[in-house]
C-alpha cells in the first residue's frame, strides 16, 4: 500500500479512463464489498466483456453518477449519486478500496460528496442505505454528520434490516429554522426552492410533505412498506400522474 498524502487527494468524475484502475480496485475489494454491497458480486465471476458492459452502463446512466477518491492515479474509495427519496435528494452508494481502510478516506469520501451534493448540484439531502448489522460503516455514516431516520425490512416476511441516514443541506435547515419546520418536513418539499419559500407558511402545503415516520431508535421497528411506498407516491406527485 503507497503512502497516502493528503494533498494528492482529489475527488472527481469517474471517466472511461479509469476503466482499467476501477476493475482493478473493485477486484481487490470483493472481500470487504461483497457482504453488504452489489459491487462484491459484481466482480466475483465477472468476464471481461461484462465488465466492459458493466462500466459502460454505468457511466452512461443518467440517474447516476460515479466518482472516485484518487491518489493520484490510484483509486482509493468509489462513490455513486442515485436516485434520492424524490428529485429533490439523491442517494449516495459507496466502498473504500481493501487494504485503506482505517484512514479516515471513508470519513472524507463522505464529507466531501456531501459537499458536491450541497454546493454543486444543490440537493436538499444526502442519503445513505445501510445493512443494520454493518456497525462500522454505520458509525462512519454518524461519524460524517448522518443521522438515522428509519429501519426498513428488504423484503416482505424479511428478517433482515437495514436503515436510512440523512445528512440535510445546512441552507434547508436555516430554512426551515426561518419558517419555524422541521428541516426533515421540507427537504421533499418543492416549496424549498428559491421563489417558493413563502409556500412554508401553508399549513396545508407543509401537512402534505411532512415527514410520516416517527423519531428513529435502536429498538425502532421497522417501517412498514406501505407507509414507505405511499410517502414516496405522494412526494414524487406530478400533474402527469393526475392526467393535467
Amino acid at each position: 500500500m503507497e503512502q497516502i498524502e493528503r494533498k494528492n487527494l482529489i475527488f472527481r468524475r469517474i471517466s472511461y479512463l479509469d476503466f482499467a484502475e476501477f476493475k482493478k480496485a473493485g477486484i481487490e475489494s470483493i472481500s470487504t464489498n461483497e457482504a453488504f454491497l452489489g459491487f462484491g458480486h459484481i466482480f466475483k465471476n465477472i468476464s471481461v466483456l461484462d465488465y466492459m458492459l458493466f462500466f459502460s452502463e454505468m457511466l452512461k446512466d443518467k440517474g447516476a453518477e460515479g466518482y472516485g477518491l484518487f491518489h493520484r492515479n490510484t483509486l482509493l474509495g468509489f462513490s455513486e449519486f442515485s436516485f434520492g427519496f424524490s428529485p429533490l435528494g439523491t442517494e449516495l452508494i459507496g466502498w473504500v478500496r481493501n487494504g485503506y481502510q482505517n484512514l479516515g478516506l471513508g470519513e472524507l469520501g463522505l464529507n466531501t460528496a456531501a459537499v458536491v451534493a450541497f454546493e454543486g448540484k444543490k440537493f436538499n439531502y444526502v442519503q445513505l442505505k445501510i445493512d443494520s448489522s454493518n456497525g462500522p460503516s454505520r458509525r462512519l455514516a454518524e461519524k460524517a454528520g448522518f443521522k438515522p431516520c428509519f429501519r426498513a425490512t428488504y423484503s416482505a416476511g424479511s428478517e433482515a434490516t437495514y436503515i436510512y441516514y440523512l445528512k440535510i443541506n445546512p441552507k434547508v435547515e436555516a430554512l426551515a429554522k426561518r419558517y419555524g419546520r422541521r428541516a426533515v418536513d421540507i427537504i421533499n418539499s418543492p416549496a424549498s426552492a428559491p421563489g417558493f419559500n413563502f409556500y412554508l407558511r401553508s399549513p396545508s402545503v407543509a401537512e402534505f410533505y411532512e415527514w410520516p415516520f416517527a423519531d428513529f431508535a435502536e429498538d425502532s421497528k421497522p417501517v412498514p412498506a406501505s407507509l414507505l411506498s405511499s410517502y414516496l407516491a405522494l412526494i414524487n406527485l406530478t400533474p402527469a400522474d393526475l392526467g393535467v
